[in-house]
């Protein structure tokens, strides 16, 4: 018999989890108890690992004096490495594209007039003076950290170059403008800076700020790409260094390396571990979840009948289930069938075994209405049941969710339609 597409229905995905529910919970428990004593377990190991370390350490005493000159050396070499992977990683001016830098060129004139120094009745020229205090404000990171806002400290005053000439009078200010920051905005800042300052040393000698220069560039940076080359190898020549220092330590100088970059700074209180709660909770979960897709998973790929619709769909049956509605409403239903289509006998088959219960209440709302029942088993095995079909000529199949193996029904199914045998309908219970 060809078998149609078997459809998988959310609700009947539920229902069956919903009948397993003890089996949820039983399974859910069972895997929190394994779960927290696998955590637990694994626990107590760490510890009983860094309590056996704890007794072996290895203090820098125990060690020889070029023994511990070649690890000191060695620290020393591998946390230079790291400062400069960290600074080439971070560095606003490094991450700039060479090719296309831009910068804020901001060049002053100092024009200022003699003063009479009036204890020894001679002119003095202080321009240089006032030049040293704008630079001393503009080499200030107070001045550098308002210029760019937010951006990391540490990494800003490299951004900036101030230089100064006393013989011209001149002040000049470069700032490189790093990845998405407005160039314009840094210009106006140090701008308005500036002028503010000039009132300020205003007091120390008169004099007046006239602006050489205003502006903003894009241009090569040569210098730049020298500092990211000349990074980049000391970082390459520093590991490389390490490596072949590390490869003649002897067994005690490698602990204590480990030792050392294992140890945080602060003195570690190894506590015992005890069973979490966390753990217990989170095992629940963790189980709930697995045997809820385990019996999903189950239904989905069971050979076994999952649901009444099953028949319908699949075999095109005409289903009475039990499992909706009573006993004697599926009785009154084939009775009205019989009397419908002048069946006198009717044979009830299942190729599970079945609830005798249930065909005997069948059978003796029938008799009632003199309809012969006869009760057999799978036709396929039983020689018996297979008589007793051609003999009453009309068949109703009996069939229990989650036990009826889909192959069996339709083995039974080819067989009596070969035959040409009546089929009434079926009977779904659970």
């Amino acid at each position: 018999m060809e078998q149609r597409e078997r459809k998988i229905y959310l609700s009947e995905l539920f229902k069956y989890i919903r009948k397993n529910f003890i089996k949820v919970i039983i399974g859910s428990i069972i895997i929190s108890v394994l779960f927290t004593v696998y955590m637990y377990v694994t626990a107590i190991n760490t510890y009983e690992k860094n309590k056996q370390n704890e007794k072996e350490i290895i203090d820098i005493e125990d060690l020889t004096y070029d023994e511990k000159k070649i690890v000191d050396n060695l620290i020393m070499m591998q946390d230079r490495a790291s400062y400069h992977e960290n600074y080439i990683e971070k560095s606003y001016l490094l991450n700039m594209d060479v090719n296309n830098v831009t910068k804020v060129i901001l060049q002053y004139y100092v024009d200022s007039e003699y003063k009479l120094n009036l204890s020894s009745e001679v002119e003095m020229d202080y321009t240089s003076s006032l030049i040293e205090m704008y630079y001393m404000y503009l080499s200030n990171n107070q001045f550098m950290k308002q210029v760019m806002g937010g951006l990391e400290q540490e990494y800003i005053k490299e951004l900036f170059s101030i230089y100064t000439n006393y013989d011209a009078k001149m002040l000049s200010i470069y700032v490189y403008v790093p990845n998405g920051v407005d160039a314009n905005v840094v210009k106006d800042k140090v701008v308005e800076l500036v002028k503010a300052k000039e009132k300020d040393i205003q007091v120390y000698g008169e004099h007046k700020l006239v602006t050489v220069m205003d502006n903003i560039v894009h241009e090569y940076d040569s210098s730049i790409e020298s500092k990211i080359y000349s990074t980049r190898k000391t970082i390459s020549d520093t590991k490389s260094q390490v490596i072949v220092i590390k490869e003649q330590l002897n067994a005690k100088q490698q602990k204590y390396l480990k030792q050392y970059y294992d140890y945080n700074g602060d003195d570690v209180i190894l506590e015992k571990p005890s069973i979490s709660i966390k753990n217990i909770v989170l095992g629940i979960v963790m189980g709930i979840i697995f045997m809820c897709v385990y019996f999903a998973m189950k239904s989905i790929l069971s050979g076994k009948l999952q649901c009444a619709d099953d028949m319908r769909i699949m075999f095109g049956l005409k289903v009475f289930d039990k499992t909706t509605v009573e006993d004697k409403y599926i009785a009154s239903a084939i009775k009205c069938i019989c009397e419908r289509d002048n069946i006198n006998k009717l044979f009830l088959i299942s190729t599970v075994n079945t609830n005798e219960e249930i065909i005997d209440k069948v059978a003796t709302t029938l008799k009632s209405s003199n309809i012969e029942v006869v009760k057999g088993n799978s036709i396929v095995d039983d020689p018996v049941s297979l008589e007793n079909m051609y003999r009453t000529n009309n068949v109703v199949l009996i069939e229990k969710l989650y036990v009826s193996k889909y192959n069996d029904i339709a083995e039974n199914l080819q067989i009596i339609m070969d035959n040409n045998i009546n089929i009434v309908g079926s009977i779904i219970f659970n």
